[in-house]
């Protein structure tokens, strides 16, 4: 049996790239898994009644409804600027 992704490690990335108001693909990117197992997770999680997929999906819900009512500091609009460009979207 293979050893899961869904690590606490990377559930605290990719929650905090979305506090930074990451895409969730970018956010998945930056944890070390797909965006599809991203994706997958928070299926899960909306699914499930409890549990830890469950309380991440909630979380992740928390951290983008945070991210949209906080102004971005120059560091996060930098940091958002550069990726885009690495990425050819600017």
């Amino acid at each position: 049996m293979s050893e899961t992704k869904f690590t606490e490690t990377r559930r605290f990335q990719i929650l905090g790239a979305i506090r930074s108001d990451v895409s969730y693909a970018d956010a998945a990117r930056e944890a070390g898994v797909s965006p599809s197992t991203l994706r997958a997770w928070l299926r899960r999680g909306r699914r499930d009644s409890d549990g830890p997929y469950a309380e991440f999906a909630a979380a992740v819900e928390r951290e983008k409804q945070a991210a949209a009512e906080e102004p971005l500091s120059e560091a996060e609009l930098v940091r958002i600027l550069e990726r885009q460009a690495r990425h050819g979207s600017i």
